[in-house]
């Protein structure tokens, strides 16, 4: 520790008395922490340095359906294309016309909140329906949720809302994204605006 100047017997050290380079808490943070702002733990006696960044819940990421997506097929996976983005923080989430998804980016594996939560509605065609919501990672369902055709989905433009969460292990580079599938009967569905997909890392790996 650097002392400033010579130390009188029996005198306290306070804050004031010590090198700047050595952290005093004398200088108050004017603003909110910078994900680059360094902070000191102790690991099992250690000191060390961690990132600010670190013990945010970040990456997040939110995005939406911007407007009705009508004339969807039955009885086929649909790629929900959640093309309008409302934030996200390490530009993680991509949102091309084939590339809806979420992808881990280097450091920032862990453990997610993800949630989906989407609408759609018949629009044509006849038949009993089951709709499956999912949230799939690198491809495979890994939540879902299931609506069972009954005679309150046969008519058209009957609104079907459900909302897919759960907390998954995510690596680097894996991505995660959503589908929709309407089982059974014939016609066209529509996936309704405001549809939206977000999650944001609650823990490390």
């Amino acid at each position: 520790m650097s002392y400033i100047g010579s130390k009188p017997a029996n005198k306290p050290v306070v804050a004031s008395d010590l090198d700047p380079v050595i952290i005093t808490g004398q200088t108050a943070l004017t603003d909110s922490p910078a994900t680059t702002d360094e902070l000191i733990i102790s690991d099992a006696g250690t000191l060390k340095r961690i990132d600010f960044a670190d013990l945010g819940a970040t990456p997040a990421f939110s995005a939406k359906v911007a407007s009705n997506l009508t004339s969807q097929s039955f009885n086929a996976t649909i790629l929900v294309p959640h093309a309008t983005e409302t934030f996200d923080t390490d530009g993680a989430f991509t949102n091309t016309a084939s590339n809806y998804r979420f992808t881990v980016p280097s450091g920032k594996a862990g453990k997610y909140f993800i949630t989906f939560n989407a609408g759609v509605k018949t629009e044509s065609g006849a038949g009993l329906r089951t709709f499956g919501f999912f949230i799939r990672k690198d491809g495979t369902n890994v939540r879902s949720f299931y609506v069972q055709g009954g005679s309150d989905y046969t008519d058209n433009n009957a609104d079907v809302k459900r909302c897919v969460t759960g907390v998954l292990d995510l690596a680097e580079s894996e991505y995660i994204d959503t589908t929709v599938y309407c089982y059974g009967g014939s016609g066209s569905l529509t996936i309704l605006a405001d549809s939206f997909f977000e999650g944001f890392r609650i823990a490390g790996a």
